[in-house]
């Protein structure tokens, strides 16, 4: 049975509005209540909550704009401020059967239209730039980047599952100026087909560390995405190679340096959500080389509200899996898939530490066998 939000910045203006002091009049104290929620609730059936999407490259830009420490200001966003944040507002409430939010408003639409344009302008404008600042500033530089690219990561996911040519388009150009075009042909083509079982590269193993994952699964995604589309692939990577060439004779070293380090930070990030979207959640072989069906079961979600409006709802896994094709602002969270304890950024940070990622994860797979098995 599908579920939505009835909530989110709603849920958070109640329970600001419910911290205010008892000592107003109780009237003008509803009245407030119900146009403060009413307001948030419009600008959640609007899709404005994920135009959040636009506060990495803003801090790029900052840093484009005031140089210096600002570069930093991206970074810490994603690293810090995000995690805290998301934590903070914690989970939606979910109740069958509520509307889908922002489904049929045109922001969502723009938005992702929009964001691919803004990330490849910042990421010429900063390669440009490059040549012109030297010591830890062209690191710096690179970091902001690279944070901002790994969100344009889970942007090219979304764009590359569309239909629509110019949209997946779009889509392979923000994976080509992170250096990673094999994600769209293993992610359509092998890992939604596969998932679960040992052909997928993105599904890791029970009790294995986000590092060991880390050497096995980009290597075998890119082996998968030769033998699945040979000729594709070779496309691709010579579009690769003529845009770093490009950069060489343009910006130099200077450029090629950030380009490759913004990049690998971006690879980074979208590998980390590989490890923790699917962490030791395995199909069971019902037959030599047959598996059974993808279920919620096979996926993690994430139902805190910050990470799912920033993340254009990559948290809601299990739903993505069952129709892959669907807008983003149209998926639900399933009363079957599972639930990561914390938001998506925080679990992106907990998995960097492979103890603890354990101690938090490992006690949940008993659950999974015991649902499973009844």
């Amino acid at each position: 049975m599908l579920l939505t939000y009835e909530g989110g910045l709603g849920h958070i203006a109640r329970m600001y509005s419910s911290s205010k002091s008892a000592s107003a009049a109780p009237l003008f104290s509803d009245v407030v209540l119900r146009v403060r929620t009413e307001l948030f609730q419009r600008a959640e059936a609007m899709g404005v909550p994920f135009l959040s999407v636009f506060a990495l490259p803003a801090w790029v830009a900052a840093g484009m704009y005031w140089g210096g420490p600002a570069w930093l200001g991206a970074p810490i966003n994603f690293l810090i401020l995000h995690p805290i944040a998301d934590h903070l507002m914690q989970k939606d409430p979910v109740v069958p059967e509520a509307p889908t939010r922002a489904a049929n408003s045109w922001v969502p639409t723009a938005a992702l239209v929009a964001y691919p344009l803004v990330h490849l302008a910042l990421v010429l404008a900063t390669v440009w730039r490059a040549p012109q600042v030297t010591g830890w500033e062209l690191w710096a530089m690179a970091g902001a980047l690279g944070s901002m690219g790994g969100l344009s990561m889970t942007i090219s996911h979304e764009l590359v599952h569309r239909r629509n040519r110019a949209l997946k388009g779009l889509g392979i150009a923000l994976l080509l100026s992170c250096t990673y075009p094999q994600f769209f042909v293993e992610h359509i083509y092998g890992h939604h087909k596969n998932v679960g079982t040992p052909k997928d590269s993105a599904t890791a193993l029970r009790g294995e560390s986000l590092y060991r994952f880390l050497i096995r699964g980009p290597k075998f995604g890119l082996i998968n995405a030769f033998q699945l589309k040979p000729t594709w692939m070779i496309a691709l990577s010579v579009t690769q190679v003529a845009i770093y060439a490009a950069i060489f004779a343009a910006f130099g070293w200077a450029g090629v340096a950030v380009m490759a380090v913004q990049s690998a930070l971006a690879i980074l990030t979208l590998e980390v959500a590989n490890y923790i979207e699917h962490y030791g959640l395995e199909r069971k072989e019902i037959s030599k080389g047959v598996y059974e069906p993808v279920t919620p079961m096979h996926s993690w979600d994430s139902h805190h509200f910050l990470s799912n409006a920033s993340l254009y709802n990559l948290g809601l896994h299990a739903e993505h899996h069952a129709r892959p094709a669907i807008e983003y602002q149209k998926l639900q969270p399933n009363r079957d898939g599972r639930v990561f304890p914390y938001g998506f950024t925080a679990m992106l940070l907990l998995a960097t530490v492979p103890p603890l990622w354990f101690r938090v994860m490992n006690p949940l797979l008993p659950e999974l066998d015991d649902a499973r098995r009844s």
